[in-house]
């Protein structure tokens, strides 16, 4: 079965809420076909969406395999992950401290569930790193820059030997990385607790330090003296007067009752 690679960028002057434009590069096996457009109040997320669904609105052809590349990874996990939950909580998302939100460019999502319906399994998502020196990826980069600068661009629809770029457009790239399923790397946890030997190891170091500065200096000698109190020389001040005791009277009680001072 044929795989049809697609490349697809947004780009978006002052995000949020400036000019942006978007790019489709559709590399068949014997023509490629360059889409484009611009938007005039927009963000970046959007016109990265925008472009995966022009592409897939214009394969007609529901039965072709499709691999999807793009240097966002917002759109990557959303189209392959997030989007089913989505989905089943009528278009809502949830946060810790807020609850249940509603999802950000909900009619974006809609509009590609729509073209994904019923070639779910064909159409294959996976993240570049941008400005790398991918082809198909630095030439939507280019498209859609073109478009939000200067809402038009030259677009190229022919045989791929006639493309500026040529046949590098089909190259797939080596570090392109699919979606987990739990939308998250999945790397292997480092212990954080450290062995029994390292941490006695660690503590011997700790008390030997301590022992050197101790004994090199002699302001440390004893405990509770510190080194700068012992070279600040203390203010002269004058000796405070003492206090001179005067004992309270004593009184002392008669034998005949009556006290006596």
């Amino acid at each position: 079965m044929e795989i049809l690679t697609v490349f697809a960028d947004g780009s978006c002057l002052k995000n949020p809420g400036g000019r942006g434009g978007w790019a489709s590069v559709l590399c068949f096996p014997d023509k490629v076909i360059e889409l484009g457009g611009h938007a005039p109040e927009t963000t970046n997320n959007r016109m990265e969406i925008f472009g995966v669904i022009a592409a897939l609105e214009h394969i007609k052809d529901t039965g072709l395999r499709v691999r999807i590349f793009s240097d966002s990874k917002y759109l990557v996990q959303s189209a392959s992950v997030w989007r089913h939950n989505w989905k089943k909580r009528n278009w809502m998302r949830f946060e810790k401290k807020v609850g249940e939100v509603p999802v950000k460019n909900r009619d974006l999502w809609e509009r590609l569930d729509v073209a994904l319906s019923g070639r779910e399994h064909l159409v294959e998502f996976a993240w570049v790193p941008g400005h790398s020196g991918i082809a198909g990826n630095e030439r939507c980069d280019e498209i859609a820059s073109a478009f939000a600068i200067h809402g038009r661009a030259r677009l190229f629809t022919g045989s791929i030997s006639d493309h500026p770029v040529g046949s590098r457009l089909l190259h797939i790239p080596q570090r392109s990385h699919a979606p987990q399923k739990n939308g998250r790397k999945s790397r292997k946890k480092k212990s954080s607790r450290l062995g029994a030997k390292q941490e006695k190891r660690i503590h011997r170091e700790i008390r030997g330090k301590r022992w050197e500065r101790e004994h090199s200096d002699p302001a440390f000698r004893f405990f509770g003296i510190q080194k700068s109190d012992v070279e600040r020389p203390k203010a002269q001040t004058q000796p405070a007067q003492q206090k001179v005791f005067v004992p309270k009277t004593i009184r002392r009680s008669n034998p005949n009752g009556s006290q006596q001072n």
